[in-house]
C-alpha cells in the first residue's frame, strides 16, 4: 500500500517534470556543461593527488557538440598532465563566448562550480541561482500550487540541474526502502541533451 502510494506521487511529479523539460527545450537558448577533472594515479602511500587539468564539453540541446577543450591546472613542470591540455587563459577564452548569454543546463552542480573555480569571472550563475530540478516530494501528499509555484521558478531560472530529475522521470523504487534508485549520470553533454529530449516527449 505506502509503494504503491509513492508510485501514485510519484508519477504526478515525473509528469509535471517531463512538462517543465518540454517548455525548457521551448524557451531561451540553453546549452549543456559537462567538466571532468583528470586525476593522476594515487601515491605510493595511497594518497591522492590533486587534479592536473579539467575537461570542458559544451553542447546544444539538440546534441552539437559546441566546444571540447582541457585545461591545465598545474605548472609546466607536473606530471600526469593530458598532452591536448592548454593553458587557462586559452581554454577560458575558448569557453566563454560559447557560454556567454545561455541558460546553463548541467548534471550537478558541481559542473557549474567547476566553470565558477576556472573562471570566477566568467559571470557563471551560483548554487543559489539555479533550480535543482526534481526535488523529491515522495513523503506528503503533492500541492497542486506547488508544482505551478516550482515551474515559474524554473521556467526563470539561469541554470538548470537535472541528476534529481532524471532519477525522478526514471521512477524505479526500491521495493523494501521505497526510495528513488540512483541514476547513473549519461556522460556526456550530448547525451545529456538526448535524455532531455526523451525526457520532453514523454509529456506528449
Amino acid at each position: 500500500m505506502l509503494l504503491k502510494r509513492r508510485q501514485a506521487r510519484l508519477e504526478k511529479l515525473r509528469a509535471q517534470g517531463a512538462a517543465d523539460v518540454a517548455a525548457l527545450l521551448a524557451g531561451p537558448e540553453a546549452v549543456v556543461v559537462q567538466r571532468d577533472l583528470h586525476e593522476p594515479p594515487v601515491s605510493e602511500s595511497g594518497r591522492r593527488r590533486p587534479a592536473t587539468a579539467a575537461r570542458v564539453r559544451v553542447a546544444g540541446l539538440d546534441g552539437r557538440k559546441l566546444i571540447d577543450v582541457t585545461i591545465r591546472l598545474v605548472g609546466p613542470r607536473a606530471k600526469w598532465v593530458p598532452e591536448s591540455a592548454v593553458e587557462k587563459s586559452d581554454g577560458v577564452a575558448r569557453i566563454r563566448p560559447v557560454l556567454r548569454g545561455k541558460r546553463l543546463i548541467a548534471w550537478a552542480e558541481e559542473e557549474l562550480s567547476g566553470l565558477r573555480e576556472l573562471d570566477p569571472e566568467g559571470g557563471y550563475p551560483g548554487a543559489r541561482d539555479a533550480e535543482p530540478w526534481g526535488t523529491l516530494l515522495l513523503d506528503r501528499e503533492i500541492d497542486p500550487g506547488y508544482l505551478e509555484r516550482r515551474s515559474a521558478r524554473r521556467a526563470s531560472s539561469p541554470s538548470v540541474m537535472v541528476r534529481l530529475l532524471a532519477q525522478q522521470w526514471r521512477g524505479q523504487l526500491d521495493p523494501v526502502t521505497r526510495e528513488l534508485v540512483p541514476c547513473v549520470a549519461p556522460g556526456s553533454p550530448d547525451r545529456t541533451a538526448l535524455l532531455l529530449r526523451r525526457i520532453a516527449e514523454s509529456a506528449r
